[in-house]
């Protein structure tokens, strides 16, 4: 996965994506699952509460897109490794979010400075992307509530000191 954002392969990040199958509503509003008209996370209108299969992500408030092309698309690739944190405990407390275990942290370069971009996985699989509203991909560490218990297991060379965690030689750092 993290050569597949540092080499910008849409393809080959797609491919590890998955859909959530969540209830849609119509509710207007943020911080809910997809809405249930076209263009608010699904394909084509429904009727509120069908089960759609949809991709969340965010920037500075939930969205959900409907394909993981869709995501991969508004994504700003190639970006660089940052640094891979662990949780305790899963991150998004909403019931109609995934569960994450792992983060892998990116910064994009911006004419504006580095932006931070985090994709969110369970198993092998990447559940959510989540971005930083603005700024550094070190505000996933340093500022960001919903972060807090996440244990730094490794640090990019480039992105500060320590490696809290060193991959075993038979392990592969890259995935």
């Amino acid at each position: 996965m993290i050569d597949a954002v540092e080499d910008g392969d849409a393809d080959a990040l797609a491919a590890l994506m998955r859909l959530h199958e969540v209830a849609c509503t119509s509710v207007e509003g943020l911080g809910s699952g997809p809405k249930c008209w076209a263009g608010g996370g699904v394909e084509e209108t429904v009727p509120d509460g069908t089960v759609v299969q949809s991709f969340p992500m965010s920037a500075c408030e939930l969205g959900w897109q409907p394909s993981v092309e869709a995501v991969v698309e508004s994504l700003a690739l190639p970006a660089s490794l940052f640094a891979v944190v662990t949780f305790a405990d899963p991150p998004l407390d909403e019931s109609f979010l995934p569960r994450p275990d792992t983060g892998v942290i990116f910064g994009i370069d911006s004419d504006d400075g580095p932006v931070g971009m985090m994709l969110l996985m369970e198993g092998a699989s990447v559940v959510y992307v989540d971005h930083v509203c603005i700024g550094p991909p070190e505000l996933f560490l340093d500022d960001h509530p919903r972060y807090t218990d996440a244990q730094v297991i490794l640090r990019a060379p480039s992105s500060g000191p320590s490696v809290t965690a060193t991959p075993s030689p038979t392990s592969t750092p890259r995935s």
